[in-house]
């Protein structure tokens, strides 16, 4: 729900958004590893959810994360998993850390 997320530097983005799963992936407890390796969007969402999304947006762009434009990563609470948005800056490229 709205009042579920903690968006310290713009409240105003929190909404009413209800994430799915893909039908038939995920249902099984699994650890965080798995759920991002399987892409199993829940378990991440729910992680987030705990989170304030300004810290998370704050440490991936420290990593270099941007939108695909070069511009700031936004903070309503869909952003992290749009990822085919977003790209590595300074020419690096994203690499899948679970493989």
């Amino acid at each position: 729900t709205r009042e579920s997320w903690t968006i310290s530097c713009a409240p105003e983005y929190a909404d009413d958004w209800e994430p799915t799963n893909v039908e038939g992936v995920g249902g099984a407890r699994m650890t965080v590893l798995e759920a991002i390796r399987r892409s199993v969007n829940l378990p991440v969402v729910e992680m987030a959810n705990q989170m304030d999304l300004c810290a998370i947006r704050d440490v991936a762009q420290s990593l270099g994360l941007r939108q695909g434009d070069g511009s700031d990563l936004s903070v309503n609470p869909q952003w992290f998993l749009a990822r085919t948005r977003y790209s590595a800056g300074y020419g690096q490229r994203l690499r899948h850390v679970c493989q």
